[in-house]
């Protein structure tokens, strides 16, 4: 009884969630949670998860506000691991307005990966976060705007694109995406406006181009396709990763269209480029 009295005043927030059938144990490891060391945390925190799984999604929402930074990243794996509909929908009901970084990131992550792409970009815009949270939410962004074209919802899609296309600037996927719509609804010169400004993006980075390239040829604009990898040669370092692979998909390409000779010249030049990789 003395030991209970010990508790830090605000013992209430360091037990939110607990509940009647919390194992006893796991009950005490909250209760002692705000005296333990940073490494005995961690060790909480697998065994709090591990037992009781979204059960524990609270206790580790408010970590997020309470602990330290270094906490709050190991806090966020142990939610990211908990990747289902009933977390999503806890961390959504329970960050209705993050406070720092660790809880837009949470709230961004639960919304990307239960459909809410658009509004997690634009909260980790706001909140000038670019981290593997922000690739999760574009990568589903793209994959929405894919959804509607198939479902041919052209008006959406293009609406859609061009708010993605706010909330992730540097992506040229989204313009591609929206170009798409337009065509589909007969505006062709805003279609071709949008895949110009989408090629002239990320002047200075491969990996945007490479998405790029990838998705277009996946929705068979070969010619919007080779641009973008003939826009990677034209990137510097040259011989490179990226490099090799816009050869090769140069290559076949080319081989599609019948184009033989040039095939075999950008099949040489990857080849080139990797013996120089490996030397």
């Amino acid at each position: 009884h003395t030991g209970i009295h010990s508790f830090p005043t605000r013992r209430s927030s360091d037990l939110l969630g607990v509940s009647p059938d919390w194992p006893s144990d796991v009950v005490l490891l909250v209760r002692h949670y705000g005296r333990l060391e940073e490494g005995e945390r961690y060790q909480a925190l697998q065994r709090l998860t591990g037992t009781l799984g979204p059960k524990a999604v609270p206790f580790l929402v408010a970590r997020l506000a309470e602990g330290s930074s270094r906490e709050a990243q190991f806090v966020l794996q142990h939610l990211y691991r908990q990747n289902n509909e009933e977390v999503w929908q806890q961390v959504i009901r329970l960050l209705p307005e993050p406070k720092n970084d660790a809880q837009a990131k949470a709230l961004a992550w639960a919304r990307a990966q239960s459909g809410q792409a658009l509004d997690a970009l634009e909260l980790l815009a706001r909140s000038q976060i670019k981290d593997a949270v922000r690739d999760q939410a574009i990568e589903a962004g793209v994959q929405d705007l894919l959804g509607k074209l198939k479902e041919r919802k052209y008006a959406d899609a293009a609406a859609a694109g061009e708010k993605f296309a706010k909330a992730a600037p540097g992506d040229p996927r989204f313009p591609y995406l929206r170009a798409e719509a337009l065509v589909a609804l007969d505006k062709d010169a805003e279609a071709a406006a949008l895949r110009q400004q989408a090629l002239a993006l990320a002047p200075d980075a491969e990996a945007p181009h490479y998405l790029a390239g990838e998705l277009l040829g996946q929705l068979g604009r070969r010619r919007l396709a080779a641009a973008e990898w003939q826009r990677i040669l034209d990137i510097p370092p040259a011989d490179g990763v990226y490099d090799i692979n816009a050869h090769l998909r140069l290559s076949a390409l080319y081989a599609a269209s019948g184009l033989f000779e040039r095939a075999a010249t950008s099949l040489e030049k990857a080849l080139d480029a990797s013996a120089k990789a490996r030397d």
